[in-house]
């Protein structure tokens, strides 16, 4: 057993308080986990207002009626067209300081204040920018909170437990708050999530691709809390180590071995966090905004490529792998992952043609 002095203590309470009356406690890693998804929304909506703004024609789904067409003197005229025609009036709609600051770097800028000012003078008869992105943010966040959850509970059960234990107890499967969400099952059930989302509603260029390359980056920010709640359950430890950042987990959730380990669940959040900052900030270059797979791709390879390496100083968490296995079962499932990631950064047909 490793014996050292220099490490840090770590046994705090997972319960933040209890309901009263329910009798509900609620848990750090509930709250981190609610918060991910609660600070991601905010996130996405910018990803895909930045988006909406990049190609700013009118489309049919946005004509809503004709009582501000008449009112803006294009009545008797084909919608679509007319509207797309006077956004091309620049001498119309010249510029100003307010919509200027609505305006990023990564569209045409004449075109996206010209169609701003428009929303603004036709808003009781197409949907604005604004609504758009409300519209889809709403409706794909449901989806993503509903994917994520199934797939990651699902995922845990199918890659890290013995069958005969949740089928013996089929309740568990619905504890999402105590932990036991496996990242992998999560990447799935987000991607079927996607495909389903772009399938139903079809929304101007956001196939399923695009949509992952926008849920990426909040994505990565949710990980990173999540990864903190790890922390605080005392689950998903590392090996042991004499290291001075060493933590003893005094009471870890796999009651293994009280001893100094590595923080692994700290060195995933750490670098999430990373990921999270460096896709943000790649998200104003139109060539990561708008090519298809980039993002989901760098995506894939930085969070599964060091989910990889990372699982060198984990404690293997599957009981399906004998542990005289060369890889465990996170280094298994990590690998489609990255070579997916390879695919949409190196083989994936990126052009700009948004309609795609």
């Amino acid at each position: 057993m490793l014996c050292s002095f220099a490490y840090i203590y770590w046994d705090p309470d997972p319960e933040i308080f209890v309901v009263p009356i329910l009798n509900w406690p609620i848990l750090w890693y509930g709250v981190l986990f609610s918060a991910g998804f609660a600070i991601g929304f905010p996130i996405f909506y910018s990803l895909l207002r930045r988006y909406f703004l990049s190609r700013p024609d009118y489309i049919e789904a946005d004509i809503l009626g004709d009582v501000a067409l008449e009112k803006a003197g294009l009545k008797g005229r084909d919608p679509l067209k007319a509207l797309n025609e006077a956004i091309e009036g620049e001498k119309r709609f010249p510029h100003s300081k307010l919509l200027e600051s609505k305006v990023k770097r990564c569209y045409k800028p004449m075109r996206a204040l010209c169609r701003l000012a428009l929303d603004q003078i036709l808003s009781p008869a197409v949907r604005t920018i604004e609504k758009k992105t409300m519209f889809v943010a709403d409706r794909v966040t449901v989806y993503m909170v509903v994917s994520t959850v199934i797939g990651a509970r699902l995922g845990h059960f199918l890659f890290y437990e013995r069958p005969s234990d949740y089928l013996a107890n089929p309740i568990e499967i619905f504890r999402v708050w105590e932990g036991g969400l496996a990242s992998h099952g999560a990447a799935i059930g987000i991607v079927a999530g996607m495909l389903l989302f772009s399938y139903r509603y079809r929304t101007e260029g956001l196939n399923w691709i695009r949509l992952l390359d926008y849920v990426c980056v909040p994505t990565a920010f949710a990980g990173g809390c999540i990864r903190l709640g790890n922390f605080i359950n005392q689950e998903i430890v590392g090996t042991p180590t004499d290291l001075p950042w060493a933590v003893l987990f005094a009471h870890p959730l796999d009651h293994s071995l009280a001893v100094p380990r590595h923080p692994v669940q700290l060195y995933e959040s750490l670098f999430y966090f990373a990921v999270f900052f460096l896709l943000w900030r790649l998200s104003y270059k139109p060539v990561f905004l708008l090519a298809k797979g980039r993002l989901i791709g760098l995506f894939l390879v930085l969070v599964f490529g060091f989910r990889f390496f990372i699982e060198f100083i984990k404690t293997e968490q599957s009981f399906l792998l004998s542990r005289s296995s060369e890889l465990t079962m996170g280094q298994i499932l990590s690998l489609p992952a990255v070579l997916a990631g390879l695919f949409f950064l190196f083989f994936l047909k990126k052009g700009r043609n948004l309609s795609q």
